[in-house]
């Protein structure tokens, strides 16, 4: 359901699996999505020190396609109020592609 907030959490792998997404309280919906194309969602971290309203979230977008036999993979983050904030976001995202790379090109 577009716009509805959600939480999973499962302690399968045993409670240090999910102690770290525990210690953030992160908050965001889903915006838009198209199965196999994109996820575009609202997010706003408590840690930013900012208040919890809505011009302090984040629009997140997640757009895939095909390139050949590649899945090409474009993200965006809006609304970044200082140059450091957009590094930082910036250098997070890159790792993150950087893993899923990783993960998928091993599977």
């Amino acid at each position: 359901m577009l716009g509805a907030d959600a939480a999973t959490v499962n302690p399968y792998g045993g409670t240090d699996a999910v102690e770290p997404f525990l210690e953030y309280e992160d908050k965001g919906v889903i915006l838009e999505m198209e199965p196999q194309r994109l996820l575009k969602y609202s997010h706003f971290g408590p840690p930013s020190g900012e208040p919890d309203v809505p011009e302090n979230y984040h629009t997140v977008t997640i757009e895939l396609s095909r390139e050949g036999e590649q899945t090409v993979v474009l993200l965006s983050q809006d609304n970044n109020d200082t140059e450091e904030a957009r590094l930082h976001s910036e250098e997070n995202w890159q790792s993150m592609l950087e893993g899923l790379k990783d993960v998928v090109e091993n599977m």
